[in-house]
């Protein structure tokens, strides 16, 4: 009996070992799980200051570097921390608020070094690490340092009194594996009596007071740290022992008892106490779910009581320990599914994001600004953001930042232009605001970049075809005026050659000022087309045949050392367009290609049907969405220059030699396509040639194009005219020239006073020509007012500008007479006959 129990015992005794040794190491690796990630972070963040290039500079040469940075560099560890030159110079100190002030003696550092220190009633790591000269740190290398890193970082437990709830009467020590003092989290206290280099393991050692310790290491990883925890041996045994003891005085009971009942006493005893060693067997291997059914109140009842109590502790405690993993787990977890998150909004966005430093250096930067910028994510972190901001626009960006920095204004946005990859820029709309710490103090910059070179490019078009607007509003109106001067000029100098004998010498005088005064109508003819205030004679017409018909035309005008090739789509639909106006339009863009190749080349000549849909017109403001019919002009000249492109259709811009151009032939185009409903669109390269393609809108009639008629000698008359023109000279030169023609005139400077010479007037008016643009009364309501009193009397309009009183968007009403002027005397008389000779 003695025997089995002794057996018994050391059976219980070294399952109570294995099983505090195994729980020894668990709660050791736990422990030092919970200071793995804070140690390990601490740690890197010492090495990204050690090679911080400020405090690299600092230490280097106090007396050049920047200190302010370098102590800037420091705070951001957030703890006490001290910069000593390597001859054991303290150079900078910093200590925040609550941090270790001068409770520690401060002592030059030799070299790398961890290690445990108290002051003021509290514990710290003090941790040395090397500033050296080149990229990175390098603990091992046998240069000389430039100076050493000293922090030291506050021991502390949450909550306080942890290790207690979870140890009991164990001991946990921390200690850096390479030497020095260790603690219990309290005080200073000897390191554990075993091998602390081994990273990780279970062993035996003996306490300052000479007790045994069964205990575990483990090592905290990322770290130069080891926690130690241990058992006293004692302790761990005492349910062993008093297991003996109560199994021995039970034994004695037995023996005595054992004549009687021995074998009923054996079995029972037997088998509970087998019971008990597999439970303590199962325990052992990790099931600390195990029970022993307690079924008498006897001695091994209470042997089985103890034992459920100590497995019930140890169960406890270890399902505290992996409440708290979990806990930890699902706190990892949730900052990696947020720093997900977060990468995912940053990395997809579909604007540019980047992130600055304060003095400008990009620390982050997106997919979107990257391609954006045609960088690679990583050679764009190289560059400097002065680098990528046009030069003219530093000064803002700075000043607007340093405002954000100041706190003057949150943030501030700006458009601007960022240099690409290619040298190249792009225009974007930047937004800067500032992002701070948990402190309050400045990061860094965040700054939006969105793309905006299309919206520029749109608005650079459309303050284009305001200013094209204003222009012609302008040109249209000085030729008005210039178109009265020069109906008397021309008039009057027809009627003088009229009266001149062949030899008068007189005559060329009269010649050359009749033909200034045909140049000067021509200049005002072109600025009226460009002001879009011509008169359009609208007719159906198939563009392929306006082309053709003036096919022979163009061949002498470009010149034999130039091939006219004609591209003529079959089956073009019809527009509607004044004849004359479309050919000079072709006339026009051909005599620009032929002088843009004068060596010779390529003129092709296009036409087709065309559909523009909604996208062309999103980048073509000018265009209109649907069918059209296109004429394309290209040439395989020189080409021009993007800032020539944008003012081709100015007048009076040309980039020929003084008196080889007026600058009018490109902008009579755009204001005859403009008022014809079309639109015009240039492109070109420098040496390679351009094109111009002017898009019809369609009409549904057939075409026919009707050739101009050879005119007929104007024929005189005897009718009587009444002329109300509100300028005199006009009026005379229209006076003098009908009279000379047999015709009988009466004239009016107003509307009112030729209401009155048709009521005073007994006699016949066969028509009425007046001018369109008159004061208190126009043209039109004249003419409405005459009819009502002269119902079949004849009316001839005539003006220098278009007025909506007879015309709607330069297309004369239905049924509407009109002469433009400047006109000459054989116009104006060819003209009347035309219409006193027409049918009612």
């Amino acid at each position: 009996m003695g025997v089995f129990l002794w057996l018994a015992y050391r059976e219980v005794e070294r399952t109570v070992l294995q099983v505090a040794g195994d729980r020894a190491q668990t709660s050791a690796d736990q422990i030092s799980n919970l200071f793995a990630g804070q140690s390990a972070e601490r740690f890197r963040a010492m090495v990204r200051a050690a090679s911080d290039e400020s405090i690299r500079a600092f230490a280097q040469d106090p007396t050049t570097g920047d200190r302010a940075a370098a102590e800037r560099a420091l705070a951001a560890l957030r703890t006490s921390v001290e910069l000593w030159s390597a001859d054991g110079e303290l150079l900078l100190s910093v200590t925040p608020v609550g941090g270790l002030a001068a409770g520690v003696d401060r002592v030059a550092p030799k070299g790398w070094a961890t290690e445990i220190v108290r002051a003021d009633n509290r514990l710290f790591t003090q941790t040395v690490v090397e500033v050296t000269a080149g990229r990175g740190i390098a603990p091992a290398v046998s240069a000389r340092p430039l100076a050493y890193l000293v922090t030291r970082w506050l021991l502390t437990l949450t909550p306080p009194d942890l290790f207690e709830r979870l140890m009991g009467t164990g001991t946990v020590l921390l200690g850096a594996r390479s030497g020095g003092a260790w603690t219990n989290f309290k005080d200073l206290v000897q390191p554990p009596n075993v091998d602390v280099s081994q990273l990780r393991g279970v062993m035996e050692d003996w306490a300052a007071d000479g007790s045994r310790r069964i205990g575990a290491l483990s090592d905290v990883s990322g770290s130069p740290w080891t926690i130690w925890v241990g058992y006293p041996r004692a302790a761990i045994l005492q349910p062993a022992r008093e297991f003996l003891r109560r199994a021995t005085i039970a034994a004695l009971i037995f023996v005595a008892l054992a004549l009687i009942l021995s074998r009923l006493v054996t079995r029972r005893i037997t088998s509970r106490l087998i019971n008990l060693s597999r439970a303590a067997a199962a325990m052992a291997a990790g099931d600390y779910s195990q029970r022993v059914a307690i079924r008498r109140r006897d001695e091994i009842g209470q042997l089985g009581q103890d034992f459920n109590t100590m497995a019930a502790h140890v169960a406890a405690a270890q399902d505290d320990l992996e409440a708290q993993i979990t806990e930890r787990k699902q706190a990892v977890e949730a900052l990696m599914e947020s720093e997900r998150a977060y990468r995912s909004t940053f990395d997809e966005a579909p604007v540019g994001i980047a992130h600055t430093s304060l003095d400008g250096r990009l620390l982050r930067v997106n997919g979107r600004l990257s391609a954006l910028l045609e960088y690679a994510p990583s050679e764009l972190l190289a560059v400097e953001l002065a680098m990528l901001i046009h030069a003219d626009e530093l000064g803002e960006d700075s000043e607007g930042r340093r405002q954000v920095l100041a706190g003057t204004i949150e943030q501030f946005a700006r458009e601007g232009r960022l240099r690409t990859r290619t040298g190249t820029f792009v225009w974007v709309a930047m937004f800067v605001s500032l992002y701070r710490d948990s402190a309050g103090n400045p990061a860094y910059f965040i700054t939006i970049i969105t793309d905006i070179s299309e919206r520029r490019r749109l608005e650079i078009q459309l303050r284009q075809a305001h200013k094209m607007e204003a222009v012609g509003r302008l040109a249209g109106g000085v030729a008005h005026d210039f178109n009265n001067l020069l109906t008397a000029i021309l008039g009057f100098s027809f009627m003088l050659l009229e009266d001149l004998a062949a030899d008068d010498p007189n005559r060329s005088a009269i010649v050359e000022i009749q033909r200034a005064g045909e140049s000067a109508a021509t200049l005002t003819k072109q600025l009226l087309a460009f002001g879009r205030q011509q008169i359009l004679h609208l007719e159906v017409l198939d563009l392929n045949a306006v082309v053709r018909h003036i096919d022979a035309l163009l061949q002498r005008v470009i010149g034999e050392d130039i091939d006219l090739v004609l591209r003529l789509a079959a089956g073009v639909d019809p527009i509607s367009a004044d004849a004359g106006q479309i050919e000079q339009v072709i006339m026009n863009l051909v005599i620009n290609a032929r002088d843009a190749m004068p060596t010779g080349g390529m003129l092709t000549i296009e036409t087709a049907n065309v559909d523009l849909d909604r996208a062309h017109v999103a980048r073509h403001p000018a265009a209109r969405e649907g069918r059209h019919v296109m004429l394309a002009i290209t040439d395989t000249g020189v080409g021009m220059p993007s800032e020539v492109q944008a003012q081709i259709f100015e007048p009076f811009f040309t980039t020929k030699k003084r008196g080889e151009g007026t600058g009018l032939g490109l902008a009579t185009v755009y204001g005859i396509v403009k008022q014809s409903g079309g639109w015009i669109w240039v492109y070109s390269e420098i040496g390679q040639g351009t094109t111009f393609k002017v898009y019809f809108p369609l009409t549904s009639a057939p075409s026919r194009l009707q050739l101009p008629a050879e005119p007929a000698h104007p024929l005189g008359g005897h009718e009587t005219v009444l002329i109300a023109e509100d300028q005199a000279e006009v009026r005379l030169v229209a006076s003098t020239a009908l009279r000379r023609m047999g015709y009988g005139v009466l004239e009016a400077s107003s509307g009112e006073e030729a209401l009155a010479v048709v009521q005073g007037h007994a006699g016949a008016i066969d028509l009425l020509l007046t001018d369109v643009v008159m004061p208190a009364m126009n043209g039109r309501e004249l003419a409405e007012a005459v009819k009502s009193l002269r119902p079949g009397i004849r009316v001839l309009y005539a003006s220098g500008y278009t007025d909506h009183a007879i015309v709607r968007h330069g297309i004369l009403d239905a049924g509407v007479a009109f002469i433009q002027k400047p006109f000459t005397p054989s116009t104006l008389n060819t003209k009347v006959r035309e219409i006193l000779d027409a049918a009612l």
